[in-house]
């Protein structure tokens, strides 16, 4: 399975209240949440060594420069703003290149998986909070 489905999956439910779920389908839900969250943190961590790894030598002094200019402590000329958008576009898209070639990778995930009427209760539970395009990768991951 592929970590972004996994982390996709955690990011829906983390936050979530499961009210209408019997407690063995709950526990289920539990120990599935349990299995994927080291791997979600092990996600973030890479995302945040990529981020730091892709910053340029000038990077504080353009995030500075920007800082001051939207506060408007310094104004910044046109070649400079186009220096520092073509800086940070640039960065965005290294990072954003790293990040999916990060979500490809497969991770081992198994967990019980949720039965068709423990799923029902699930979107039961959370139904006015939740996208369709979320129930489905979170079916994907779970059921």
């Amino acid at each position: 399975m592929k970590i972004a489905s996994v982390v996709m999956t955690y990011t829906i439910l983390e936050n979530k209240t499961f009210s209408k779920m019997d407690v063995k389908e709950l526990f289920k839900l539990i120990d599935a949440m349990n299995e994927m969250r080291p791997l979600c943190e092990s996600f973030k961590k890479d995302v945040e060594l990529a981020q730091k790894v892709l910053v340029g030598k000038d990077h504080n002094k353009w995030l500075e420069k920007g800082r001051l200019h939207n506060k408007g402590e310094l104004t910044l000329s046109s070649d400079e703003l186009g220096e520092l958008n073509q800086y940070f576009d640039l960065y965005n898209h290294k990072v954003a290149l790293k990040v999916q070639e990060l979500e490809k990778q497969e991770v081992k995930f198994k967990c019980k998986q949720l039965s068709v009427k423990g799923f029902e209760q699930l979107i039961s539970s959370i139904k006015e909070d939740v996208k369709m395009s979320e129930l489905l990768q979170v079916k994907e991951v779970l059921s």
